[in-house]
């Protein structure tokens, strides 16, 4: 009984942080909006929610041109997925599972608090924290995560060869290297 109690107790500021998350992602939501450019490619967007709903995802994607190829997924928003990623994966296991880990970080984003200041939610696994400050756990919590929901997936490799050549189509060719005389 009293660790039932003590479990209700917790609820409300379980779900007090949570909320804050949630508006802390939708917040950076819109800031990653203003700092990249979208993709609106049918074909590919419905690749990529076909992806997620084969990953047991429950958010939504949006393709997005950016300068990193990691995926960026945040709590209550979206998963923004940079099609340079469709490019740079070996396979669709491999994009799964960049994107399932990506997933894993938004469902646990873990929290620096101290006795002086206020708790700060980090979102981006990727930030730059002080070591001293980034659980190790963070790391392998979410590659559990990713293995877990990738395998429950169906994996397409067509469809996947198939979005690969979409995002080829989509992104300006490289220009070739010119031989220049000293």
């Amino acid at each position: 009984m009293k660790h039932l109690l003590t479990v209700l107790c917790t609820l409300p500021l379980l779900a007090q942080s949570i909320d804050k998350s949630r508006l802390l992602g939708q917040h950076m939501a819109t800031e990653i909006r203003r700092q990249t450019r979208r993709v609106d490619d049918p074909a590919l967007t419905a690749y990529a929610t076909n992806l997620l709903l084969r990953l047991k995802a429950n958010t939504s994607v949006e393709l997005v041109h950016a300068d990193s190829s990691r995926p960026t997924a945040l709590p209550g928003g979206p998963l923004f997925l940079p099609v340079s990623l469709l490019l740079q994966a070996n396979s669709e296991a491999e994009l799964a599972t960049t994107i399932a880990h990506a997933l894993g970080h938004a469902a646990a984003p873990f929290m620096i608090s101290s006795d002086r200041g206020p708790t700060i939610v980090i979102l981006d696994p990727h930030a730059n924290v002080p070591p001293t400050f980034r659980p190790r756990l963070a790391e392998a919590e979410a590659d559990r995560f990713a293995a877990a929901l990738v395998s429950q997936a169906t994996l397409d490799r067509e469809a996947f060869r198939t979005a690969q050549a979409a995002a080829r189509a989509l992104l300006p060719p490289k220009p070739a290297p010119t031989l220049r005389r000293l």
